[in-house]
């Protein structure tokens, strides 16, 4: 007897073109760096629209409340990511976005276990829109406040469905770490999302948790449920994405416990600060989270948590992510107020770095950041200006900014730029022989200058075209041009 089928007509199926270069993973060939799976090196440039809409930003930074545009303010933000050479975003699976668990109290929510398809809706629209325009997305499971039960920021412990009090298996914030009922039932969230999203050629990484510190629970806690996680992802997840966690503010809060482990494949950190240079901040964090040996770059910056005045804002978002291409970051810097950049048109500095680093590849590179004192006529110019190196001695190339630094703090009104020139910086420890040095104008991404200079005595004096602001200058041994 033949058994019953249901069987439909033959269709024919068109496979386009993938994802150039495939997945985002951790270097093979230097780990501290990320590359594509065509093996090309990967720099992760961009803003951290960690959702549609930022209440904070407009109360803190004194602008118009953006409405809620739900997809479509990304539809808006990619297309001009794209033409500034931004390629990738930061976003938070919030209960005010994209989350898909949350308390049966919400619009939209089932409570544990039952997704929220309305918001697995939204994140699809949201990755085909930036496969679209060729940006990646560093997905962010959940925000602190999730399992935070005590008065501070953002304390959503009262609505989470894993808290007991809404029928859930965890009594406090600590036992969703801890506790095995709670692990259980958020092992079926994890096989959800990689089974949906984990797939995509435009998912940069898995970030666990943001501010992760800022829960109620502490790092023995973190850290046994960071593994216990990693180890199901292994499971679960055949593609094998990069996990990361995220800590605030500043390298020290760090747990070196997790960043140190193999299971933690990248770190992210905060930057936030008072007044003043924000410069010192971004070469500290770099060469302190550069010691895991894996990839690090600075998730969220810009003023102090509540943003600062705009001409200090807008310094810190030049300042940052010049001072941080100097370093072994992995990444650039992604600034918190992605609205206040759009709002004052500041996409150029992103543009201009991404210029820069575009024919760059960091692997194997194995600099050194060294603060420089720039010269005129022989004299320190040090009190008007700063200088930054990243130097490969070995390999006798490397880079160097240079920035007023008056606009290290505060971001010079338009008729008031000074004018730099005359201006000499020293670099040690050269071979003696020529070198090739090309000069980087740091707001539009354009090549200012390109000389021959020789190195005598073991010391490169490179004498910078005039500027205003800041320049940036590559050097490489004449010898080893690129055709």
């Amino acid at each position: 007897m033949t058994e019953p089928c249901l069987a439909s007509q033959w269709h024919t199926l068109d496979a386009g073109e993938g994802t150039p270069g495939g997945f985002v993973r951790v270097s093979e060939s230097d780990p501290r760096f990320f590359e594509d799976a065509a093996g090309q090196w990967f720099y992760p440039i961009g803003q951290n629209i960690h959702n549609p809409y930022d209440l904070r930003a407009a109360d803190s930074l004194n602008m118009p409340v953006l409405p809620n545009r739900g997809t479509f303010a990304y539809d808006y933000y990619f297309p001009k990511l794209a033409a500034t050479g931004q390629n990738t975003i930061i976003m938070w699976m919030s209960n005010w976005w994209v989350c898909i668990e949350w308390s049966k109290d919400w619009k939209g929510y089932r409570g544990l276990n039952d997704y929220n398809l309305g918001n697995a809706w939204r994140l699809d629209t949201v990755f085909e829109s930036a496969a679209r325009h060729g940006i990646h997305i560093n997905l962010v499971f959940d925000n602190h406040g999730k399992l935070k039960s005590s008065d501070g920021v953002e304390k959503q412990w009262p609505s989470n469905p894993y808290n007991a009090a809404n029928g859930g298996p965890a009594r406090t914030p600590e036992e969703f770490f801890t506790g095995a009922a709670a692990f259980d039932a958020y092992k079926k969230r994890l096989r959800y999302i990689i089974g949906r999203w984990g797939a995509h050629p435009n998912l940069l990484g898995l970030q666990l948790f943001s501010e992760i510190n800022l829960t109620d629970a502490g790092s023995p806690a973190h850290v046994a449920w960071m593994k216990k996680t990693v180890g199901y992802l292994t499971e679960v997840d055949v593609y094998r994405r990069p996990v990361s966690l995220h800590w605030t503010n500043g390298w020290q809060a760090v747990d070196a416990n997790a960043a140190w482990s193999p299971e933690l494949d990248y770190v992210l950190a905060n930057a936030y600060k008072g007044d003043g240079s924000i410069v010192p901040l971004i070469l500290e964090m770099a060469a302190q989270n550069a010691r895991f040996g894996k990839p690090s770059f600075i998730a969220e910056f810009g003023g102090t948590h509540m943003a600062s005045a705009h001409n200090r804002l807008k310094s810190d978002i030049h300042c940052a992510l010049w001072s941080n291409a100097m370093t072994d970051s992995a990444g650039a810097p992604f600034c918190w107020w992605y609205d206040f950049i759009d709002h004052y048109d500041l996409n150029f500095h992103f543009a201009a770095l991404a210029k820069f680093m575009e024919s760059e590849d960091y692997r194997g590179f194995f600099g050194s950041t060294m603060p420089l004192d720039p010269r005129r006529n022989g004299q320190s110019v040090r009190s008007e200006m700063g200088a930054v190196s990243y130097i490969d001695y070995g390999q006798g190339k490397g880079y160097v900014w240079v920035c007023n630094r008056g606009a290290t703090e505060i971001w010079p009104v338009e008729g008031r730029i000074a004018r730099h020139e005359n201006v000499e910086v020293v670099l040690i420890e050269f071979d003696d022989g020529d070198y090739d040095v090309e000069y980087w104008n740091t707001l539009t991404g354009e090549i200012i200058h390109r000389e021959t200079r020789t190195a005598v005595g073991y010391n490169l004096v490179l004498a910078l075209p005039p500027f205003e602001i800041s320049i940036a200058a590559k050097i490489r041994p004449t010898n080893a041009r690129e055709e």
